[in-house]
Order: C-alpha cells, then sequence, then structure tokens
C-alpha cells in the first residue's frame, strides 16, 4: 500500500478517514498513550494530534478476522500493499458524495390556513377530475348491438338511469364504439315512457351530429315524450317544431307515428289540433283504426264545451263503443235528451244507415223524449231512395207534424244528386199541398236542377233526359206562381222587443223596411 496516500487519508478531517483506522486497531495501544501516531508516521511528518476520547472510541471496536490478518501483514510489513486497495478505491469513489444527501432537501416556508384550505380544494378536484377520466377498457370487446339488447332489457325493468349509463359511460366513452340507430332510439323510447322531454331531445342531438339517420321509430318516441311530459307547454313547443322540420323535409309519417302525435295534441293541444291530425291522416290515405278515435276521443274530452258533441259524431254506429255509452247512461241514470240522440241519428244517416237512425226512434219513445223537426231531418239526409223520402213525409203525417223548409230541402238534395225529375216533382206536389213557403236556399237548387247542360243539343234526336227535364220546367214555372214565399228576417228582427200586450213594437231605427223583402 502507498504510505503517502493513506497518510493523506489518515491526515482527512472527512469521515473516509475513521475507516482507515479501524483496520490500524493493533496499534491503539501506541496511539492512545502517545497520541502522536506510529513512528514511521510522525518520521514523515503525517500525524496529528488525536483526541483522547476518539482513541479511546477506536480501542474499543472489534476485531474482524480479515482485519486482524491486514493488521498483521500491516505491522510485519508496511512496505508491501495489502488486499484492502480496492475497497479503498471505492470508498474513494464517493468521497465527497455525502453532502448531497444534505443539499437536496427543499426549502420549508410557512403557510396560512386560507392556502392550505386552497391546497386541498385542488386536490380534491384532480382526484374527481381523475375519476371522470375514462378508463381503458379491460373486459371483452362488445357490439353495438350487444348495447342495443341490453338497454332494451334494462328499461323493460325500469332501470331507464342504467340503460343511459350503460350506454354514455362504458359504449362511449370507455370501449370508445360508435352508435346506431337503434342505440338511440331504444334510448328515446325509454325516455318517451318516463316524459324526460329534455334527455330524449338532447339524445335526438346527438344523433343528428353523428350524422345518423333517424326512424320512424324515432320520430314517434319522440312525440310520445312530448305526450307524456308533465310539462305541456314546453313539450307542445317541441312537438310543433319537430313536425314543422318533418313537413319542410317532406318526410311521411306511417300511422303509428301520426297516433303518437295524435296522442299529443290531444293531451298538450286542444280539440282543434287533434282534428287537424285526424284530417291529415285520412288525407294521407291511412286507414282508420279504433286506436286512431281512442285518441281522438281523448281530444274531445279536453274540450268542456263542446267535446261531447264532437265525440258523439267520432263513434262507429252499431259500434261496441256507442252500445257501451247507452249502457253508461242507464246505469249512471244520466237522462240523454233529443240532441244527443239527434247526433247519433245524424251520424247513421250520414254514413248512408237510415235503418239504424230510425232504430233509434223506439230508444225516444221508451225514454218518454219526443222527436222535434231536427229529428226527422237527420232522417232526411238518408234517404237517398224515393220511397224512402215519400215514406218520410207520410211518417211525419201520421204524427201531426209538418214538415219545414229544411227537411224538404234535404230530400232535394238527395233527388239532385241523382237526377231522378220524377221523384223532385213528387217533392214539389208535397210541399205545394203543405203550403210550406220557400226559402232562396230551395229557389237555388230549383233553379239549378232546371237548367240545361252545357253540352246539351236538342235537334240531335229524341232524348230521353230532354223529356224529362222539359216536364219538370213546365211544372217548375207553374209551381212558382201558387207557392209562398218565405219572408228573408230583417237583419234588426233580433233587436225588437215585445210590450206587455202582446204586440210587436219596432224602434225607431227600424222604420227602413227598404232593406227587407221577399
Amino acid at each position: 500500500m502507498d504510505l503517502v496516500r493513506l497518510a493523506q487519508l489518515f491526515a482527512s478531517p472527512r469521515s473516509l478517514g475513521l475507516s482507515i483506522l479501524q483496520h490500524l486497531d493493533p496499534l491503539k495501544a501506541r496511539w492512545a498513550g502517545g497520541r502522536e501516531g506510529p513512528a514511521w508516521l510522525r518520521a514523515m511528518g503525517l500525524t496529528r494530534p488525536i483526541p483522547a476520547a476518539f482513541s479511546s472510541s477506536l480501542s474499543q471496536l472489534p476485531l474482524s478476522q480479515g482485519s486482524q490478518k491486514n493488521t498483521r501483514s500491516l505491522s510485519s510489513d508496511p512496505s508491501q500493499p495489502s488486499s484492502m486497495t480496492t475497497q479503498e478505491e471505492e470508498e474513494e469513489e464517493s468521497f465527497g458524495t455525502l453532502s448531497n444527501k444534505y443539499s437536496s432537501r427543499r426549502m420549508f416556508h410557512k403557510s396560512t390556513a386560507q392556502l392550505y384550505n386552497l391546497w386541498l380544494r385542488e386536490q380534491d378536484q384532480e382526484d374527481k377530475e381523475r375519476e371522470l377520466e375514462p378508463k381503458s377498457w379491460q373486459g371483452r370487446r362488445n357490439t353495438p348491438y350487444w348495447y342495443f339488447f341490453q338497454c332494451k332489457h334494462l328499461i323493460k325493468e325500469g332501470k331507464l338511469a342504467e340503460a343511459l349509463d350503460l350506454f354514455e359511460r362504458q359504449m362511449l366513452k370507455e370501449e370508445r364504439l360508435q352508435p346506431l340507430e337503434c342505440n338511440y332510439t331504444v334510448l328515446i323510447g325509454g325516455c318517451g315512457r318516463a316524459g324526460y322531454l329534455k334527455k330524449a331531445f338532447r339524445l335526438y342531438s346527438d344523433m343528428k351530429k353523428r350524422d345518423l339517420e333517424p326512424s320512424d321509430a324515432t320520430y314517434t318516441a319522440l312525440f310520445n315524450v312530448c305526450a307524456e311530459s308533465p310539462w305541456k307547454d314546453s313539450a307542445l313547443q317541441s312537438a310543433l317544431k319537430l313536425r314543422q322540420q318533418l313537413q319542410t323535409s317532406n318526410f311521411q309519417l306511417n300511422l303509428k307515428t301520426y297516433h303518437a302525435l295524435l296522442k299529443m295534441a290531444a293531451k298538450c293541444a286542444d280539440l282543434r289540433m287533434c282534428l287537424d291530425v285526424f284530417k291529415e291522416i285520412i288525407h294521407k290515405g291511412h286507414a282508420v283504426t279504433e286506436e286512431t278515435f281512442s285518441y281522438l276521443l281523448m281530444g274531445c274530452i279536453q274540450d268542456k264545451k263542446t267535446g261531447f258533441r264532437y265525440a258523439l259524431q267520432v263513434v262507429d254506429p252499431g259500434s261496441p263503443a256507442e252500445s257501451s255509452l247507452l249502457t253508461v247512461l242507464d246505469t249512471h241514470q244520466v237522462e240523454a235528451d233529443v240532441t244527443f240522440f239527434n247526433t247519433l241519428m245524424r251520424k247513421k244517416s250520414k254514413l248512408g244507415d237510415l235503418e239504424g237512425a230510425k232504430a233509434l226512434l223506439p230508444v225516444l219513445a221508451k225514454r218518454g223524449i219526443v222527436p222535434n223537426f231536427q229529428t226527422f231531418c237527420n232522417l232526411a239526409i238518408g234517404c237517398h231512395r224515393p220511397q224512402d223520402g215519400l215514406q218520410l213525409l207520410a211518417d211525419m203525417k201520421k204524427s201531426q207534424m209538418t214538415p219545414n223548409t229544411h227537411i224538404y230541402s234535404t230530400l232535394i238534395n238527395a233527388a239532385l244528386k241523382k237526377l231522378d225529375y220524377t221523384y223532385l216533382i213528387n217533392i214539389l206536389k208535397d210541399m205545394r199541398q203543405n203550403r210550406v213557403p220557400v226559402n232562396e236556399v230551395v229557389i237555388r237548387q230549383l233553379e239549378f236542377a232546371a237548367q240545361y247542360p252545357p253540352t246539351f243539343d236538342r235537334y240531335k234526336g229524341k232524348n230521353t233526359y230532354l223529356e224529362k227535364i222539359d216536364g219538370f220546367r213546365a211544372y217548375y214555372k207553374q209551381w212558382l206562381k201558387v207557392m209562398p214565399a218565405e219572408e228573408t228576417p230583417h237583419p234588426w228582427q233580433k233587436f225588437r222587443t215585445k210590450p206587455k200586450g202582446d204586440q210587436d213594437t219596432v224602434p225607431e231605427a227600424d222604420t227602413d223596411r227598404g232593406l227587407g223583402g221577399r
């Protein structure tokens, strides 16, 4: 070992020199006594006084076998290098690195409670953001159809929130799958049953952003969510906006979608909109079903004034609905008036069911209801054959009732549609016999019947139609001369008052009779 290097290490105040002293333990007696070190070190002038405490502590260190060998070799031949050279070189390489342990220590400053709370708040926010970050999917890869059936199953069980979470979190964020139209439609349908209006239209908006084409089921679900929403005003606005968009794009709705729209109109709008939707259904050529009438009746219920009358017109004659309606009236002892049965008769007559309309007459008699002129006028609508019309006039005479102008006008209209001049002449004869005044409506009808067709040519040959129209024209000219005319009501007639003497008095402003006339 190089004695000069050893002496330099020993003379260094750093901790590495202390490790050398452990190998020089056999000389501790001489170092402790003289405190000047070995003679060979003193001769070189490399020794320093060693504190007694330090020398005494060295004397108490135990000697290992390796150190005893090293000391014997060192004491026997100091000039020979020992086996400690490698270890000393390693220690020399780490020489001076002990200060790095303390020099890298951070500097801390005093902080306030507000800063500490702010730091805790930031840490909490970072933890929440870390939780919200989509995690990489570790499970098996699924398909959009798998998610469709899973969401459908959850919605059937009433777990709409779980279905939405499965779609938005796991499918879109974690697996990052591209959804299909069916994935959105099944969720919009679930929102429709729950009336979750805002979420349904948010899904519809996201669906369009992804360039997915909505289907008929999608629009049906959207109209249905408007019908089931508890917020009727916003639901009506959303439905009207959607309907306008569909009309602008010329999208043809199917019957199921129309039913959802009709349901929305019945619950959120009024009877007028229900009738508009119903007319559109007829205009588009869709077959009207019992479900259609059910939603239409729902709209009639909303109208407290005229809804019941419209509801009667909505019922199919001879249908179970009509029978059940009469049964309900009897069960709850509701007294139906003549207007109720007149509405049913009018509905049956317009559909050509004259026998069904006549069948209600015994029902009126059973309930003690007397038919009025409106009853026979509604029956006259269904008299398309001459024998039916003439029989009606005969029945009224038996009932000691004289037909009025409205009944004759209805029968004349039916005869004009078939150009049956023989039937028309018979109606005029009965009208003349009963001395019923003629009004302007009847005159216009008869003048139209007396006109020749635009392409008619009497010189082409014998024509059966010519003989019939000429015979009617001749009778009509004589009929006009003997028939009384109905006086046109004065426009101020409703302002006239009757005195106590039951004599009519006319206000001063009524002196101008030139405004009225026959």
